[in-house]
């Protein structure tokens, strides 16, 4: 590189009577020069962010459509056991009433023959 060479006094003379083109210092906060929160700039959401908030709301989606099936299962099941229950209480009944049918019948047989 080449040697730096100091200004002439002319040249400097020219550069401090144009206007400072540096910006003026501001004042610091009292706090110490700390950004209060809500001034600092919130970043635009990049694709990134859109996809783990698309994860976010696709793993509740899940977990609610999961508890759903499960209650609908539950639901199923107790109807079909209810069923049952009640499909076997009913043979019950109708064999306990053939029953009853019988032993009136052999008591009214009974009572016939007893007469005579």
């Amino acid at each position: 590189g080449a040697p730096a060479q100091a200004p002439s006094s002319a040249a400097a003379a020219a550069v401090a009577s144009l206007p400072s083109s540096r910006p003026v210092p501001l004042p610091s906060p009292p706090d110490g020069g700390a950004v209060p929160a809500s001034a600092a700039p919130v970043p635009a959401d990049v694709h990134w962010d859109y996809t783990l908030k698309e994860m976010a709301w696709l793993s509740a989606d899940f977990q609610s459509e999961r508890a759903r099936h499960v209650r609908q299962a539950r639901k199923l099941s107790n109807a079909v056991l209810s069923y049952h229950t009640g499909l076997a209480s009913k043979r019950r009944r109708e064999r306990q009433a053939a029953e009853g049918r019988a032993r009136r019948l052999a008591a009214r047989l009974a009572r016939a023959l007893h007469r005579g």
